[in-house]
């Protein structure tokens, strides 16, 4: 009696307490102990990712369109505009976890590259694909990669690294191999060879975060050139091989000036990019970083790859339909207002999020502040609503709404804006307990 005792205990106590396991495996909410980043990325993540990327370069007019899950060849190459130069990727630790690799193989499938595995299918080296064979010039990749991705990933960044390097020194012709071309021209212009061929960045070790949510965040900003420079001067630490995070600001500012396109892959539909700061703090803050760099707009393009089917979207477009999806859906605020202070806190957020993302990219179309303005703010009923659920969140929805309007990211009537600051002044005055009842 006591031993089965013992055994109904004993099963008792996995079933609530899983042991860790590999990512992407079964039981789901084991916790994840091993990445396995020697096999990354795994081939079906490979051949969704050269989707991923063939089709990120046709939207954008650059690269030969080629079947999905086949790098481009001289036999179905068409004649379309010239081969970007740069695309600057943003590479995050649980999407590649969750994906087992797929944004690794879209820098592969750009550069023209191949894992080769040993018996025991680790990955030991990425192949650079001779010229012949790929069909078309190298692709320069910047890497924007989250610290966590740091982190986590040492291995993948030696071996990204490494490609990188091969790929600088190549035999091949500059208009052939942009990789090589971009170092030969920071070398002429007295920069290092190790620096030149330089790819991968993020903050220095120790640090964590671009800074440009942070600057957002707390209104410690003038111009967006502000946010660009706090991008670059913070990310410009690189990585991979024995760089452990030296400086390297001359490769990063001479590779934006470079950039043609910034893209990003999007593995679930868990967070959107106006769900968190980190979205506009990364993508948001390349693309600016790099429109500054080269006199020029760059575009901006994300790839939802969590059905199957890639689906492809520019950032205004993913801004707007989040806008009708989320915060200005019945379904979704009245969800979060059902929530209580956390539910307000996260509609309260959102302003914070739309105010970065046009500070950034001017992508948050004027009537998305109108109807935001007008559910949440202007509308007595719902705005007490939120006010009763957290003061916080209502002042802040009002704050940002100003704060828009006053640097010229959001127009609207005078009327409206001596509401707003009426709104404001009584909500500040309630939360430090000087309202008159």
């Amino acid at each position: 009696m006591a031993e089965l005792l013992l055994a109904r205990h004993a099963a008792d106590v996995r079933a609530k307490h899983l042991p860790p396991s590999p990512a992407g495996a079964l039981a789901s909410a084991a916790d994840a102990a091993d990445v396995r980043a020697k096999h990354l990325p795994q081939s079906p993540a490979g051949a969704l990712a050269s989707a991923a990327a063939e089709a990120a370069d046709v939207r954008a007019k650059h690269l030969p369109q080629s079947p999905a899950g086949a790098l481009a060849s001289a036999a179905d190459a068409s004649p379309l505009p010239a081969t970007p130069e740069t695309i600057a990727l943003t590479l995050w630790s649980m999407d590649t976890i969750k994906t087992e690799g797929e944004s690794l193989a879209v820098v592969l499938a750009l550069i023209g590259a191949r894992p080769e595995r040993d018996g025991q299918g680790k990955i030991w080296r990425y192949q650079l694909i001779p010229l012949e064979e790929l069909g078309r010039p190298r692709v320069d990749v910047l890497l924007d990669i989250s610290p966590i991705f740091r982190d986590t990933f040492q291995m993948s960044l030696d071996l990204l690294d490494d490609m990188f390097r091969r790929a600088a020194a190549a035999a091949e012709p500059e208009q052939q191999n942009f990789v090589r071309a971009h170092a030969l021209a920071m070398q002429r212009g007295g920069g290092s060879w190790d620096d030149a061929t330089a790819r991968i960045f993020t903050q220095a070790p120790g640090q964590y975060g671009t800074g440009v949510d942070e600057l957002i965040d707390e209104g410690q900003w003038q111009q967006n050139d502000d946010l660009a420079e706090m991008y670059t001067r913070r990310g410009a630490h690189a990585y991979g091989g024995n760089r452990a995070g030296a400086a390297a600001p001359a490769t990063l500012r001479a590779l934006l000036g470079t950039v043609d396109h910034v893209f990003q892959a999007i593995d679930s539909v868990e967070y959107g990019i106006t769900d968190i700061s980190h979205y506009y703090g990364h993508g948001g803050a390349i693309q600016l970083a790099a429109a500054k760099a080269r006199g020029e707009s760059v575009p901006l393009t994300y790839a939802e790859s969590f059905t199957g089917t890639i689906k492809l979207a520019g950032a205004e477009e993913l801004i707007q339909l989040e806008a009708r999806s989320k915060l200005l859906n019945p379904r979704w605020y009245e969800g979060m207002l059902n929530h209580g202070f956390a539910g307000a806190a996260e509609i309260g957020q959102r302003f914070t999020y739309l105010l970065g993302w046009s500070a950034v990219s001017g992508n948050v179309a004027n009537w998305i502040f109108d109807d935001a303005a007008a559910t949440f703010v202007l509308d007595d009923a719902m705005r007490t609503r939120l006010e009763q659920a957290n003061p916080q969140a209502a002042r802040n929805a009002v704050a940002r709404l100003l704060e828009a309007n006053g640097r010229g990211l959001w127009q609207t009537d005078e009327a409206t804006l001596d509401r707003l600051q009426a709104l404001y002044g009584d909500l500040e005055d309630r939360l430090e307990g000087v309202a008159i009842s």
